[in-house]
């Protein structure tokens, strides 16, 4: 990646989609614990329908809200050199005024 472009790798990122009526959700599963590299970062993200729209917030370290049809939420997580794996908090001032009333056609 540096050759490529002037960027560092700092993780990587994968979605929980919604199957079925098991809602996706933004939390490490024991398999992703398994995966997640020493000192990266790791986004999962949840991906369900929903019938109600959210306006985009944080609690507990995740930014939330809706697009369209479905509700996003985002985590991060950080596995240090000893394996230990801690939450980052998700700091995203512009998705908190972001407008969740795009144009979402069917």
């Amino acid at each position: 990646m540096p050759k490529l472009a002037n960027l560092d790798y700092l993780g990587d990122f994968h979605s929980h989609p919604q199957f079925g009526n098991s809602k996706g959700t933004a939390q490490l599963s024991e398999t992703d614990k398994q995966s997640i590299k020493e000192t990266k970062i790791e986004l999962v993200i949840a991906i369900n329908t929903s019938k109600h729209r959210l306006k985009w917030s944080v609690s507990k370290g995740e930014l939330f809200g809706s697009l369209c049809d479905y509700n996003i939420r985002i985590a991060g997580f950080y596995k240090s050199k000893n394996g230990e794996i801690k939450q980052l908090d998700i700091i995203c001032p512009y998705a908190i005024g972001f407008d969740s009333a795009l144009n979402c056609k069917k």
